[in-house]
């Protein structure tokens, strides 16, 4: 008798997937994952900051590792990271050329300034990680108001500007500094 090819690889591939253990695959036990363990949740991970400390050290330990001369050559010195254009616009070369040449009470005084006007989102990774928010308010001496108000720069509106920011004498105005 004889038997198309066709019907013989159809019988063998058959017997194959039927007969056990004639097949070469092994199958993994199926295992549950494990459950887990009782209890609260883990704690997030966050810098612990010692109260005294609180707040400048802690965001100097965030952005510098808490060393306040650091110069890392990025562009950015002080315990606190300041950029240079920040640290001249808020008047820290009365202090120190740079930040990381000023003293950790003189950047905190520079420090103040910019949350008073920028807000602790001068320092977005860290202000987040300790929950700071909004800006600081800078306690003045009402002569030091005055005096200020009289200061050319330190005006809401340079002399010779219009409403709408384009001056009407042709002076340029600054950009804010961030």
């Amino acid at each position: 008798m004889k038997y198309a090819p066709l019907t013989i690889a159809l019988t063998a591939a058959l017997l194959t997937a039927v007969t056990p253990g004639a097949s070469h695959a092994t199958y993994a036990p199926q295992v549950a994952a494990p459950h887990p363990a009782s209890g609260p949740p883990p704690k997030p991970a966050s810098l612990a900051c010692a109260k005294s400390h609180w707040p400048w050290g802690c965001v100097a330990k965030c952005e510098s590792g808490g060393d306040w001369k650091i110069n890392t050559g990025n562009g950015h010195y002080g315990g606190l990271q300041f950029s240079q254009p920040t640290w001249e616009g808020f008047g820290g070369r009365k202090y120190a050329p740079r930040a990381d040449l000023a003293t950790r009470k003189e950047q905190i005084a520079i420090a103040r300034k910019v949350v008073a006007v920028q807000g602790w989102g001068a320092w977005p990774h860290c202000s987040r990680r300790y929950g700071l928010k909004g800006r600081m308010k800078l306690e003045k001496p009402r002569s030091d108001v005055a005096k200020n108000r009289l200061t050319p720069g330190l005006l809401l509106m340079p002399r010779g500007a219009s409403r709408l920011g384009v001056p009407l004498s042709g002076a340029r105005i600054r950009p804010p500094l961030r």
